[in-house]
């Protein structure tokens, strides 16, 4: 099914198994929520399962960055997804056979994000927005007036607390990790040199400093999460349950 449709370095043609959830799963199941591997979940996931769809096939955050890298196939910023962390209401997506029709836009245009470009497309007009608390982007820019408290994080983009040390919310991935048969060692490697940061805040690059002013919160979430989790007693090996595609 998915034998002729593209695929980059950073994505294979495991990303498209998404589409397949509709079909895979039996009728009676009306609502799925799909979360990418590269996603921890921090918070009561409840009230996101509950949201109120409305007439929706699916349910996620803006990414008008998303929509940005497709600007030469003519996306609409508006209506672009990140398709990391989706809210699917199955019943529409199987009645108006949006799995199909993200598949037919990713092999006619072939989109720089694939899927979610086709998701993004077949859905327009059927999107409900969720706070971005429920897609937390680790790396994002923030200002400190921009910050909320993360339900869901996602280290999207290459800055992956696997590979670097200057992650933020690093602490979380590697301490669930480490429950795992897959422990690793913290890595040493920084992802921006700590050279070019002194650069940028030196001559007063905004982003950088708004980069150290917030820098605390994901570190003081990262404690208050972590001390949580160890009055509540550590989590036996093999009680996860994960999803998605790396």
């Amino acid at each position: 099914m998915f034998g002729n449709l593209p695929t980059t370095k950073a994505f294979s043609a495991a990303t498209y198994a998404r589409l397949l959830i509709p079909d895979l799963l039996p009728n009676s199941v009306e609502r799925a929520l799909y979360l990418d591997a590269d996603c921890i979940v921090v918070g009561d996931l409840l009230a996101l399962w509950r949201f109120d769809m409305g007439k929706a096939a699916i349910a996620a955050i803006h990414d008008p960055g998303g929509a940005q890298i497709e600007r030469e196939i003519g996306i609409d910023v508006d209506g672009y997804i990140n398709a990391g962390v989706v809210l699917m209401d199955l019943t529409v997506w199987r009645r108006d056979n949006l799995a199909a029709t993200a598949i037919a836009f990713v092999r006619t245009f072939n989109p720089r994000l694939l899927d979610q470009t086709g998701i993004s497309v077949a859905c327009a007009g059927k999107i409900a927005y969720v706070p971005d608390q429920w897609n937390f982007y680790s790396q994002k820019p923030r200002s400190p007036g921009q910050w909320l408290e993360p339900s869901i994080i996602h280290y999207v983009g290459h800055r992956k607390p696997w590979i670097y040390s200057d992650v933020p919310f690093a602490s979380i991935y590697l301490y669930h990790r480490n429950q795992t048969p897959f422990a690793i060692e913290r890595p040493h490697t920084p992802y921006r040199s700590p050279l070019r940061k002194m650069l940028n805040l030196l001559v007063g690059n905004r982003k950088y400093w708004n980069q150290l002013i917030i820098a605390r919160r994901p570190q003081a979430f990262a404690t208050a999460y972590l001390n949580r989790i160890a009055r509540a007693g550590t989590p036996s090996r093999g009680t996860a349950l994960v999803a998605g595609v790396p």
